[in-house]
């Protein structure tokens, strides 16, 4: 059950609705239709990685994009250096979403807590092949 006060406008102001919401368990919604979730992950997640803290989808190319801000890295001298951020693209395929490729900040974005993936957008431009992804942080950003 969910409660929301003052859902309506009231001189009185103690006016309270109540919307309850029943689950019948049975998958599907209104008009018939079977109702389907599913649960995202990365394939090399961490619990610390904040994993979706942004996310953008372009339905029509079918592609998903997944900030990771906190995903550590490792440097050229395989030294791990935290809370670096990647980006993760996910592919619908057969209604089903799986991971296809990580991004990650590079060499020249690589500074410990640069948190690149805390901002994420994806694009596939009318009339091309290809995807147009921009992956962010505070005071930087890279389009691949």
């Amino acid at each position: 059950q969910v409660s929301l006060p003052g859902m309506f406008a009231s001189q009185l102001g103690d006016l309270v609705t109540t919307v309850t919401i029943l689950n019948d368990g049975d998958g599907v919604g209104p008009y018939n239709l079977k109702t389907y979730y599913e649960k995202i992950f990365a394939e090399d997640l961490k619990q610390s990685d904040r994993f979706g803290t942004a996310v953008d989808v372009d339905s029509i190319a079918g592609m998903m994009i997944v900030g990771s801000e906190w995903a550590s890295a490792l440097d050229p001298n395989g030294n791990v250096i935290e809370k670096v951020g990647a980006a993760y693209i996910f592919k619908k395929t057969s209604g089903m979403w799986s991971q296809s490729s990580v991004l990650d900040p590079g060499d020249e974005f690589l500074i410990n807590g640069g948190r690149i993936g805390q901002s994420v957008a994806i694009n596939k431009p009318y009339g091309r092949d290809d995807v147009t992804a921009l992956v962010s942080a505070p005071g930087q950003a890279k389009v691949f």
